[in-house]
């Protein structure tokens, strides 16, 4: 509720110094801050094959299929998915406490409602490892990890027809089933993408995660909530980013 009454320059000041760890750590892992010197040496001495077209170099850019990634990121394409797919693990689920104030009253939930609705979740990260866990025998870790990601996108789109408390804890229930699929796939993929580099590979998920963390609680209320217009929308919109990674790993 606090969140609601203080202005806004606070919420933005809580969530700068939320996101100044995660945004740090993630930039370790770009390319530029371990090239240093020795990168705009080689920059500077590289040209473009006389044979390649105006669109090639940028593409290159923009596919990050460049040499240098290639050489100081030999996995950067497996690492760039955990990471994806790590972002998508709590996005969804932490999107909701925040708006929980404007649920509270606009669906005038009792305080065991509400308690319900913020329960859901941990029961079914546990209730549903186990149905995870057989379709990764089934299917495969990699349409597992898909699977997860578009029902979690589905649940959060669901919740965006919340009218009453049902149509909510249904959306609730299916968005948490698929972030509780998502979560045993993670480690089999850190095997079969990164088999060298397990520590390295589950350190760039986790940070995916927990940056998500911070996105979903920091940026609901000053950012997502004022474009969307209702807590519904501002719902579906975090629902948006799940899909949208499963086409990137599909792709």
């Amino acid at each position: 509720t606090s969140l609601l009454v203080r202005p806004a320059r606070s919420r933005v000041s809580d969530f700068c110094w939320l996101a100044a760890p995660a945004v740090a750590g993630t930039l370790l892992f770009l390319p530029q801050a371990l090239a240093g010197s020795t990168q705009a040496e080689e920059v500077s001495g590289w040209a473009t094959p006389e044979d390649a077209g105006i669109t090639e170099p940028w593409k290159a850019v923009l596919t990050l299929n460049t040499r240098h990634v290639g050489e100081f990121f030999p996995a950067f394409d497996a690492t760039a998915l955990l990471w994806l797919a790590g972002t998508a693990l709590r996005m969804t689920i932490l999107a909701l406490p925040p708006l929980i104030p404007l649920i509270h009253a606009d669906l005038h939930m009792s305080q065991t409602a509400v308690g319900i609705l913020t329960g859901l979740p941990p029961v079914l990260f546990a209730a549903a490892a186990v149905p995870g866990a057989l379709l990764i025998a089934r299917f495969g870790p990699l349409p597992t990890l898909m699977i997860g990601l578009l029902v979690t996108g589905l649940g959060s789109a669901l919740r965006g027809f919340a009218f009453d408390l049902p149509i909510l804890y249904a959306g609730t229930v299916v968005a948490a089933f698929g972030v509780a699929i998502m979560q045993p796939s993670m480690p089999p993929l850190v095997r079969a993408w990164l088999p060298h580099r397990v520590g390295f590979a589950t350190a760039v998920y986790t940070n995916g995660l927990l940056l998500g963390e911070v996105l979903a609680v920091g940026l609901t209320l000053p950012v997502v909530l004022p474009l969307a217009g209702t807590w519904r929308l501002s719902l579906v919109a975090w629902g948006l980013p799940c899909v949208t990674i499963a086409l990137i790993v599909l792709a």
